[in-house]
């Protein structure tokens, strides 16, 4: 079953979209919300945009979860991904 793409990693670790899944990759727990500047409740009001910030710095979308990630398999890693790594953002 092919995976859909985490909107704050880019890693292709999601189950569905919008159904409240957890990426592995970053933590972020997908509500299917687009906008980057939206502050996310189930996110605990972390925005894409901030979080994509915190992955870069922490390896999570909010530092309190780098424990609960871990490194995307090569499998799960897109050119969304390859982006954000290689120019601190995307």
């Amino acid at each position: 079953m092919r995976k859909f793409i985490c909107p704050v990693c880019g890693c292709r670790t999601l189950q569905s979209r919008g159904e409240n899944d957890i990426c592995q990759v970053c933590y972020w727990q997908d509500d299917g919300e687009y906008d980057e500047s939206f502050p996310n409740d189930c996110n605990y009001g972390v925005t894409i945009k901030q979080a994509r910030a915190n992955f870069l710095k922490y390896g999570a979308y909010d530092k309190q979860f780098r424990k609960s990630t871990r490194k995307p398999d090569r499998y799960e890693i897109t050119d969304i991904y390859m982006k954000l790594i290689d120019n601190g953002g995307i």
